[in-house]
């Protein structure tokens, strides 16, 4: 379990986050065995609507190394002894294989296309990974909450479950859960997410898909609630006893491994927020300073620009910087690969050298004294501007910058 970095809560402070973790303390799972399942009653099971279409069987892989067949044969069984999947019948089946992740641990994949090509699409989408972003940045204190294998706490309807039965050494098997792979999951698991964090969203908490970040309060009151307590701390505890006890309520579980409390920064989809603001994860923008320093190709170039455009709102002029990049993989364009080519490589990895730009926190309490202005700015190749506000003392602070 992971409570705050070293010396950022007191002792009472971490005494009074257990005694509220105790309270909720079937909400969080350390093994299969202890994971929940959502309560059927309160939220339906998953649905597979599809159109009309022919069956389809395909076998797939064999483990002829002993230790490797065993090694899947355990990995069925707790996944039949846990109810994540069961023994099945019927003419479909899709291929599968197992691997083993960088922890050791052996998971499994579904290739689901046969059945994803036949499934009428869910049109619910994704929140903004840079809004997330932006409701926890400029928080002195953020607790991230993982579900234990989230999928797997989602049940699928009994009838539909034969559409994804695989060939396996334990015979036919199907998935009783959310498969993942299936091209609805996400968007299921995000509406029922969603659904059971109603009450809270988004004051308290947003989920994405099935993480939910716990942004603490705005201002750090250091006043005691409590003896060594904190407020800023105390409504931080408080509300992830609401999501929590949310969680339990529908019998959905945390992984008490993953999940992180009462940080001083965290890490959501790709942005490390703290106190200060928002900035770039240097572990995502390292693939930019590691990227190889000449591109040999069309291909090679729209790469670039895809990973770099992820992070355009914290560099300015974006795209007047990357202009020479964008005339290769125009129609009709000759390859040409020159020094201007190059220095805008280099200038992009320059934004990330330090870590990127640190971005300001809006504020919406006093817009009167803290006014917003945008700057817009035009020129032969790109238009863009830059969202700003000034502070109490008129400082300018940039928000984000948009090309």
């Amino acid at each position: 379990m992971i409570i705050g970095e070293e010396g950022s809560l007191t002792e009472k402070e971490v005494d009074f986050l257990v005694s509220v973790m105790k309270k909720t303390h079937l909400a969080y799972a350390f093994d299969d065995d202890e994971r929940g399942r959502l309560d059927v009653d309160m939220i339906p099971m998953i649905r597979i609507h599809t159109v009309p279409h022919e069956p389809w069987n395909i076998r797939g892989p064999r483990y002829p190394n002993p230790d490797d067949h065993r090694r899947v044969v355990e990995y069925l069984d707790g996944k039949i002894r846990t109810k994540v999947a069961d023994y099945s019948y019927g003419p479909y089946a899709s291929p599968w294989f197992c691997f083993i992740k960088p922890s050791g641990i052996l998971r499994w994949v579904q290739n689901l296309q046969r059945l994803n090509s036949v499934t009428v699409r869910d049109a619910r989408g994704l929140p903004h990974a840079d809004q997330l972003s932006e409701s926890c940045a400029g928080r002195p204190i953020i607790t991230l909450i993982d579900l234990y294998s989230g999928y797997d706490q989602f049940p699928l309807y009994t009838a539909d479950r034969p559409m994804t039965a695989m060939h396996t050494p334990r015979g036919l098997i199907h998935m009783c859960a959310a498969p993942q792979g299936w091209t609805n999951a996400v968007a299921i698991v995000q509406r029922y997410m969603m659904r059971v964090m109603q009450p809270f969203c988004p004051d308290v908490t947003s989920p994405y898909i099935d993480d939910l970040a716990i942004p603490g309060p705005r201002v750090k009151d250091e006043t005691e609630m409590l003896p060594g307590v904190q407020k800023v701390v105390w409504e931080h505890v408080r509300n992830v006893e609401k999501v929590m006890s949310k969680l339990k309520e529908y019998n959905l579980t945390a992984s008490d491994v993953k999940s992180r409390h009462c940080m001083c920064e965290a890490t959501i989809l790709g942005f490390l927020c703290d106190e200060k603001g928002c900035r770039p994860d240097s572990k995502k923008t390292n693939k930019i300073l590691e990227w190889p320093t000449s591109l040999k190709s069309i291909t090679d170039v729209r790469n670039f620009l895809g990973t770099c455009g992820f992070w355009r709102i914290f560099i300015r002029k974006f795209a007047a910087r990357v202009e020479h990049l964008r005339k290769l993989v125009r129609k009709n364009q000759e390859w040409e690969w020159g020094p201007k080519q190059q220095a805008a490589v280099d200038d992009i990895k320059a934004q990330f050298r330090e870590g990127g730009l640190i971005l300001g926190v809006p504020c919406f309490d006093n817009d009167s004294n803290w006014p917003f202005v945008v700057e817009t700015d035009a020129g032969p190749t790109a238009l863009g501007g830059v969202l700003i506000q000034k502070d109490g003392e008129g400082r300018e602070r940039s928000l984000r910058f948009e090309i």
